[in-house]
């Protein structure tokens, strides 16, 4: 037998509502004692059983009400977002993006551009870096490109070798008395 606490919300709600109905059938009238709880057969143990599928729907409303809402602000946010957007680039166009405009950008919420200075050290192990990683990974400009061209090696030609004579073809003497011969002639070399 499985336990109601397995089944999704759906199938739990129609078994405790199964359960409520068998209950009402079965048991006409008496106590019972379940999980050290006293019920009056059948009304406090139905009710009992509704306040579960009751308070169940609730939260299923609230749920839906909750990822409705979510939904409304999602499209709001959509619908708001460029026009902050567009607005920003008009206050930075009009009012500039430097320190000076600080305290004007300050009243819509933004601040100026920050501009970090680079130092000399730092751009000198930049372009050391740089080269590095361009000598390690053998990478080259268009202009470098062009400057490579493949260079043969000239060849001396290939020296002339003598045509090969034909070997002698071997002589097939009689089989020697007494010799049993497989049917080929011995390998000469």
């Amino acid at each position: 037998m499985t336990t109601l606490n397995r089944s999704n919300k759906p199938t739990r709600k129609d078994r405790l509502r199964l359960i409520a109905s068998g209950v009402q059938m079965h048991f006409p009238s008496g106590q019972i004692v379940l999980a050290g709880q006293t019920f009056k057969l059948p009304t406090d143990l139905v009710n009992f059983i509704q306040t579960d599928v009751t308070v169940t729907d609730a939260a299923d409303k609230a749920h839906a009400d909750w990822l409705a809402a979510v939904q409304v602000q999602t499209d709001s946010h959509q619908k708001v977002s460029p026009v902050l957007r567009a607005l920003k680039r008009q206050v930075l166009a009009q009012f500039g993006d430097n320190q000076d405009a600080t305290s004007t950008l300050a009243d819509f919420g933004f601040a100026p551009t920050k501009v970090t200075a680079i130092t000399a050290v730092a751009k000198v192990a930049s372009v050391e870096k740089t080269r590095a990683t361009r000598v390690a990974r053998h990478t080259m400009g268009s202009k470098q490109k062009k400057l490579v061209t493949g260079t043969v090696a000239p060849t001396a030609p290939p020296p002339a070798t003598p045509a090969p004579t034909p070997a002698p073809s071997p002589v097939a003497s009689a089989p020697s008395a007494g010799v049993a011969t497989a049917g080929t002639a011995p390998h000469t070399s």
